[in-house]
């Protein structure tokens, strides 16, 4: 990359995410992957904003007045669903973060477009999860990018907290609480004393179909031919989530949850600093 370009990215990165790094050789590791020919990539960094991130959002939904109200798992499971690889590539892409990875891998521009396209014409989650799999690069640059800034801060939270609140904020819909359907089925299984639910794949090579069955109810199919299988796992789970066989049950147990996550998820929206007033 010519000189000039990579300063031209410097400057792009540092105004999208609204920090100015004191060392910009760490802003270009942090966007350096692994097949590029460089001494120096961003899996140091990737760590360490892992770490980051992971505790920021745990200390903000437990600071919250919202997430008081929820136990170890619940937390546990919604910080996931806030800030998996699924959620940070959204980010990456919505963004155009990925514009400025350095790589020599050339499936990736392909692969970004799809994922895309896919996002635009797509937005419900199930559709599209089985391409994240192949594409956490762009999970990895967000983490890498977030652990640059921390590190080039001396270490501040608050200042890693600004980024990362600044790039999540567009993707959070305190209106629209989504969770994975194969965790919430699972979760309801547990709840009302069933067994785990057993995915059938019999018809999988042949049709594209899961099946999923669930204490001893007919089983819930994932629809239209799939080549995800992930993806049709997720459709099966949601059909039986959705179906008039378990709706009665998946209403009256997760219905007070979803208004305590949309109170959790509208408090992280509006929080711009990441220390609250209560800190002395």
């Amino acid at each position: 990359m010519g000189k000039n370009k990579c300063s031209s990215a410097r400057s792009e990165i540092q105004k999208l995410i609204g920090y100015t790094f004191k060392n910009p050789d760490l802003l270009d590791e942090a966007r350096t992957h692994g097949s590029s020919n460089r001494s120096l990539n961003y899996h140091r960094l990737e760590f360490l904003g892992d770490a980051v991130i992971s505790c920021l959002i745990a200390t903000v939904l437990v600071e919250s007045d919202g997430g008081r109200e929820l136990n170890q798992g619940q937390l546990t499971l919604l910080r996931k669903d806030i800030v998996d690889n699924e959620k940070l590539a959204c980010v990456c892409i919505f963004h155009d973060l990925n514009k400025y990875l350095i790589h020599n891998e050339k499936k990736f521009h392909s692969r970004f477009k799809e994922f895309k396209r896919e996002l635009r014409d797509n937005p419900e989650r199930d559709q599209w999860r089985g391409l994240v799999s192949e594409l956490k690069v762009l999970a990895d640059l967000v983490e890498s990018l977030i652990g640059a800034v921390f590190l080039d801060s001396d270490y501040s939270l608050e200042k890693a907290w600004k980024v990362f609140v600044k790039l999540l904020k567009p993707l959070i819909n305190p209106d629209k609480v989504r969770r994975d359907p194969k965790t919430m089925l699972k979760e309801l299984c547990e709840r009302m004393g069933w067994k785990e639910p057993y995915y059938d794949y019999s018809v999988w090579e042949k049709r594209g179909i899961v099946r999923v069955r669930v204490n001893g109810f007919p089983p819930f199919e994932s629809g239209k031919r799939c080549s995800n299988k992930d993806v049709a796992i997720a459709r099966a789970a949601k059909a039986a989530l959705e179906s008039n066989s378990l709706k009665e049950y998946s209403t009256s147990i997760f219905l007070q949850e979803s208004e305590t996550i949309r109170i959790v998820l509208k408090a992280l929206k509006e929080k711009d600093t990441f220390y609250s007033s209560k800190t002395s």
